[in-house]
This record gives C-alpha cells, structure tokens and sequence, in this order.
C-alpha cells in the first residue's frame, strides 16, 4: 500500500506517520516490517516503509474519499506512473526484488 501524508505533531516517529497514513487513507492496521528509502525532492520528502497488514477496517477516515485496492505488482507501478517518487520508492521495495 502506498499512502502519502504529512507528519503530524501527535507522530512520535516517521513509522507512526506511516502507521497514522494507512489507517486513514485505507483502513489498513499493521506493523512497520522495513525503511525502504528517503527521496528528497524540491517540495517535499518522501519517507517509504514496508508494513505487514493484520487487520481491515470496514470504516475508515478518508473511506468516502479513496477506494482501497489490492493489486499486483505490475498493476500498482502502472497506477503509479504520475509520480516517479512513487516508482523509485516501489523499486526499491521487496516486493520489487521478489520479481527478479
């Protein structure tokens, strides 16, 4: 899953925000597996983390702005393609690594 959001002061940590983005974004509890990588960019910076998902929620924050999906690998790059940060940050990922 790839949520994107912002540090808020009630984050501790960066893996709390990550945490905080999933659950609002998508409904989805889980526990931070691995730091993937930082990219900097001239607006922001992007902090990527891999989470192992233990629970969907069926009401979430944001449930009546997003749609959550699963999908392969193949499908989120492609969903991904807008936003070369994203890409970077997948390709970096297991799950990237498992497809070579």
């Amino acid at each position: 899953m790839v949520p994107k959001g912002g540090w808020e002061q009630i984050d501790v940590t960066l893996e709390a925000a990550a945490s905080r983005e999933a659950l609002e974004e998508a409904g989805v509890r889980g526990v931070i597996t691995r730091f993937v990588v930082t990219i900097p960019t001239q607006s922001c910076i992007y902090h990527f983390f891999e989470m192992e998902v233990t629970q969907l929620e069926e009401d979430w924050l944001e449930r009546k702005e997003r749609t959550r999906a699963w999908v392969d690998f193949s499908e989120a790059m492609q969903r991904l393609s807008w936003k070369p940060e994203l890409v970077q940050g997948m390709m970096l990922s297991t799950l990237a690594a498992a497809r070579r």
